[in-house]
């Protein structure tokens, strides 16, 4: 009987998959979109491998023995993550240039600036801090192995799926608190048309690095898991990375800033309840998995958008 439980509890994750599908399919339905048979198909078989991979064999994070922190270690952390900045920041702005960006983007330089110096920073001192857990938060830079790197491809889309459930949990409450506060409704389809939706594996790239990658090293990696060190409890980390998350998308540090003017309560507790569930999905698979369903979710809202409005 225990055996039976604990074969049952190490593969719950299946239900990520039952909620997702539904989301998946009401999220077309309510931006009256359209699903192409190539794309259900994709869909569908995604599904099938990943709730094989649940099945087979469940995604745990590995333990691992807490890791030495010495001068060296912290210099090579800094240039190593400096270096994947400074690369991802060089893709944005040929991406940018690409897609003819507009003029908004140098008078919000020097926030952009501030933003890679915190993410650098804060970046580093998360991986330093993560070295000190018994658990991986890295497992797939760290270990490299084949069927971690499939499952963290597969996973993402019904993980970003749940993120869109989740949301959906909290949204009229949060949407009540807005109007009890005279708050105007969010401005979702104008915050949308601030990006260029005519070439999408640009856009992907874009709020790849600009919202997973970015977003997520500075967050998870490095609020959420400095207070996690020091707290020896990743619930408080969790929390307090989800308080700063909500409030930095009210700042001039957050690209959609201007559209949240209007709306700055409902947008901190919106941020603040997605910051809780991108905490959740870091402290159980890990910040690979993260940065990607990060990226990959709020690329589908916006593609979902397009289609709709077009």
């Amino acid at each position: 009987m225990r055996k039976t439980l604990a074969w049952i509890a190490a593969r719950l994750e299946l239900s990520v998959l039952f909620l997702a599908l539904p989301t998946f399919l009401s999220m077309v339905s309510m931006l009256q979109g359209e699903v192409h048979p190539w794309q259900g198909a994709l869909v569908y078989g995604l599904a099938l491998v990943y709730g094989g991979l649940i099945l087979w064999s469940p995604m745990q994070l590995p333990g691992k023995e807490p890791l030495p922190v010495d001068r060296p270690t912290a210099r090579r952390t800094a240039l190593r993550l400096s270096a994947v900045v400074l690369v991802s920041v060089a893709l944005l702005i040929l991406s940018s240039l690409i897609t003819q960006g507009s003029g908004e983007g140098k008078t919000r330089l020097p926030y952009f600036v501030l933003a890679i110096i915190l993410i650098v920073a804060l970046g580093t001192g998360g991986a330093l801090a993560e070295r000190g857990l018994t658990i991986d938060l890295l497992p797939v830079l760290r270990r490299r192995q084949p069927r971690r790197i499939v499952y963290v491809l597969v996973a993402a889309f019904f993980l970003a799926m749940l993120t869109f459930f989740w949301s959906n949990l909290f949204s009229g409450v949060i949407d009540s608190i807005g109007r009890a506060a005279s708050e105007a409704a969010p401005d979702v389809q104008s915050a949308a048309s601030s990006f260029s939706v005519e070439n999408p594996l640009l856009l992907f790239v874009q709020l790849f690095i600009g919202a997973g990658l970015y977003e997520e090293l500075l967050f998870r990696l490095g609020i959420m898991t400095i207070v996690w060190r020091l707290t020896h409890h990743w619930g408080w980390g969790m929390l307090v990375s989800a308080v700063f998350f909500g409030l930095y998308h009210i700042s001039p540090l957050s690209g959609i800033s201007t559209y949240n003017a209007a709306s700055p309560l409902t947008a901190v507790l919106t941020s603040f309840s997605m910051g809780i569930i991108m905490g959740i999905i870091y402290r159980y698979r890990g910040l690979e998995t993260v940065v990607l369903v990060h990226g990959l979710g709020d690329w589908l809202v916006l593609m979902l958008l397009a289609s709709s409005a077009a």
